[in-house]
């Protein structure tokens, strides 16, 4: 997993490899949380149950 953030924005890429899955998230919001969104988007992704919102 590599997540950066640099003046109002943040970035996230994860590579999930069980699930064969990799996933990018980009945000204009530097509180953001795009390690939550890549874990929400891979549970959809690979059709998991347990997705929690925020």
């Amino acid at each position: 997993m590599q997540q950066s953030r640099i003046h109002g924005f943040s970035s996230l890429l994860a590579y999930y490899p069980e699930e064969g899955v990799t996933i990018g998230v980009l945000s204009n919001l530097e509180n953001s949380l795009p390690e939550r969104i890549a874990d929400v988007i891979a549970a959809i992704a690979v059709k998991k149950a347990e997705i929690v919102p925020y």
